[in-house]
């Protein structure tokens, strides 16, 4: 009878250890899984994040390569278009020919001479003109290895991140909440 009594003591004991054990491992999964999904929602904005200001810099890129092809283009057509650009380029079509005729067509040689040193005085603004659309070209190659740089910078910050594996963290998010439901006495989710 005593042994009987002992027994039921024992048991009754262990009873009591397991439903503390239970209990305690059922309060600490309930503050793990909240702390899981806050970690794994600052993961998803993260990455989210990322690729957002990637795409956004590679737009950049584009459009920058694209105005920069428009500026050349505009530049070269403004300077073709210039009515002393193309002063400069028929009168050096003409002197070379009239160099040519120079022993037999001494008067056109004077008229086109005359011509020639009026344009030598507007090839100076010529000049200028070329020198500063050389200096917007440089300013767009400069803003284009800018954004290369940042491409590439942005690039180094993902690489150096922590790889998170969002899909096992809520592959065990739903495992807790499943065993936590278990102990709980309700079917987990399926």
């Amino acid at each position: 009878m005593q042994a009987k009594l002992q027994k039921i003591s024992s048991d009754s004991e262990f009873l009591k250890y397991q439903a503390l054990n239970r209990k305690m491992y059922e309060t600490k999964m309930m503050r793990d899984i909240p702390r899981l999904k806050t970690e794994l929602l600052f993961w998803k904005q993260k990455t989210a994040h990322a690729k957002k200001r990637e795409a956004h810099l590679e737009e950049m890129f584009k459009q920058h390569q694209k105005n920069m092809a428009a500026i050349i283009e505009k530049a070269e057509g403004d300077l073709k278009a210039h009515p002393e650009w193309q002063a400069f380029e028929r009168l050096s079509r003409q002197r070379s020919q009239l160099q040519s005729e120079v022993e037999t067509v001494a008067a056109d040689l004077d008229v086109a001479t005359d011509s020639l040193e009026t344009v030598d005085l507007n090839r100076g603004q010529l000049e200028a003109q070329i020198q500063s659309v050389g200096q917007s070209i440089a300013s767009c190659q400069v803003s284009l290895r800018g954004l290369a740089e940042e491409q590439q910078r942005l690039a180094l910050v993902l690489q150096s991140s922590p790889r998170v594996d969002i899909a096992e963290m809520e592959r065990e998010i739903g495992m807790l909440e499943q065993r936590l439901a278990e102990l709980r006495g309700v079917p987990g989710p399926t």
